[in-house]
């Protein structure tokens, strides 16, 4: 899947794991391998893997990757499993989902809330409940483990190149206690560490930009092609129209002139972590 051909599978992908890995067991070409031998290879229980075949629960972060090893399955298992983290999107949000894990380039503009792919899971639970006050806790630990594992994006062998620019909002609010913020703080400094990353924060002296009022990605395909997502109150429009498309652009170069440089958000995520002990 590319940003040129996004698309959503026509058969249900948990359904099709379930097949794939049980087929994958049985045509081992040394002889039918076992759940216990499978599970050795994988580094996880017996009991693990037979959850994986019946389609029960969570799938462990790294063990379709490590599937795709074993079986020399060429991103199978991987494409599966990023296919049944979608489906715990709304349906609006699911392109979207799939831009993301095959960019080559991400930018992100977030005025007040860190985005999501960059959330930590304690930050990320209180955002998802305030939204949905009455869902059960099933369903917000569901979609909770679901953003989180967006991260997996910007972990593949070849991440995109991202540019994060914050509003300094995004430091300042406290939607979560001040020992979660710290951690989401720390994580935002996890990634200024990657050479494919750069994070830097938009002071409240900023000049008026296009951008201001709402959150967007602009997502870059291997070919070239550009997406714009904009979000806004339970709403996510995909802009691809090459005026829209480059005044996005235009208004984020715009705004990137406006940031701190990169040492400088560094060292005020530092501080705000200082200031929340």
């Amino acid at each position: 899947m590319s940003l040129e051909t996004a698309s959503e599978e026509s058969v249900d992908p948990r359904e099709r794991f379930k097949e794939e890995l049980h087929k994958a067991r049985e045509l081992w070409p040394e002889g039918r391998l076992t759940q216990e031998q499978l599970a050795r290879k994988l580094r996880i229980s017996k009991t693990a893997v037979s959850r994986l075949e019946r389609g029960e629960g969570a799938i462990p972060r790294g063990v379709p990757a490590r599937l795709d090893e074993v079986f020399g399955t060429d991103g199978l298992f991987q494409r599966l499993h990023e296919a049944m983290l979608a489906q715990d999107f709304p349906a609006r949000f699911q392109q979207r989902m799939a831009l993301e894990r095959t960019a080559t380039e991400v930018w992100e503009w977030a005025p007040n809330v860190i985005p999501g792919a960059f959330q930590e899971r304690g930050y990320a639970h209180s955002l998802i409940r305030a939204g949905m006050p009455s869902a059960p806790e099933v369903k917000i630990e569901r979609l909770t483990s679901a953003r989180v594992a967006r991260r997996e994006a910007f972990d593949r062998p070849s991440p995109p190149d991202v540019r994060l620019l914050l509003g300094e909002s995004t430091l300042r609010l406290q939607p979560v206690a001040p020992d979660a913020m710290r951690r989401q703080l720390a994580l935002l400094l996890r990634h200024v560490e990657r050479a494919t990353t750069s994070i830097r924060i938009v002071p409240w002296s900023a000049k008026p930009n296009l951008l201001m009022d709402y959150p967007i990605s602009i997502l870059r395909g291997a070919k070239g092609s550009q997406v714009v997502c904009v979000e806004q109150y339970r709403t996510a429009s995909l802009l691809t129209d090459p005026d829209d498309v480059r005044n996005a652009v235009q208004a984020f170069v715009d705004l990137s002139g406006e940031a701190r440089s990169a040492a400088e958000s560094a060292a005020l995520i530092r501080d705000q972590m200082e200031r929340l002990k």
